[in-house]
């Protein structure tokens, strides 16, 4: 699975494609840890909706939580997750249920325009 990281000014913007499978998942973490340790925390957003497939279940997702769960977040970061497909967005539901970073707030979207309107939003 590709996936593209771009900065969108006061957010950063991840969009994954095709299927995203365990070693994937990793890679997107590893990418988000890296901007996070050069000291670049932004809110950030996560397209869903190009992926045709999702082979990563509960043991995955559970060990991607706990795992931002330990990680220290200096500053109170917004994620969007979007998903327009009845799995992207079990997928995203998962996470969210899952995390428990007090730092770090989740919202899923349906859409592109509404999770950009959320990070443009004052808190």
């Amino acid at each position: 699975m590709p996936f593209e990281i771009s900065d969108e000014g006061n957010f950063h913007s991840a969009r994954l494609f095709g299927v995203l499978d365990r070693p994937d998942l990793d890679a997107v973490m590893h990418a988000v840890e890296r901007l996070e340790d050069e000291g670049v925390l932004r809110d950030r957003l996560t397209d869903l909706t190009a992926l045709e497939r999702i082979d990563v279940g509960f043991e995955e997702v559970f060990a991607l939580a706990v795992k931002r769960g330990e990680r220290k977040v200096p500053a109170p970061i917004r994620s969007a997750l979007v998903a327009n497909r009845p799995v992207q967005f079990g997928f995203a539901r998962m996470f969210q249920m899952l995390n428990d970073n007090p730092r770090i707030q989740i919202r899923i979207f349906g859409n592109l325009e509404e999770a950009q309107r959320w990070l443009h939003s004052s808190r």
